[in-house]
């Protein structure tokens, strides 16, 4: 677009334009990044591992709470056990 062309234009239209072009950029870089996330599995592979271990994480924890508690009585009667003197 020549110079001259330029100063005939309003700052509005210039404005407008530019908005437009801004735009577009957002969504061809969207679309850019969509794509590469379907091509790609890293991140899919990462999320099933993590997930994995969440799981794992919270049924050793659920282990451990449900089992606690008997655990220590018997762990307090072995140890009652053990303390007192034999005659």
């Amino acid at each position: 677009m020549p110079p001259s062309d330029l100063a005939h234009r309003s700052p509005t239209s210039r404005l407008v334009r530019a908005r437009r072009l801004a735009r577009l950029a957002v969504r061809t870089v969207r679309v850019r990044w969509f794509g590469r996330l379907l091509r790609e599995t890293e991140g899919a592979i990462f999320v099933e591992y993590t997930t994995l271990l969440v799981l794992v994480t919270l049924g050793a924890a659920a282990a451990t709470v449900s089992l606690g508690l008997p655990l220590l009585r018997y762990y307090r009667y072995v140890q009652m056990i053990i303390a007192v003197p034999f005659p």
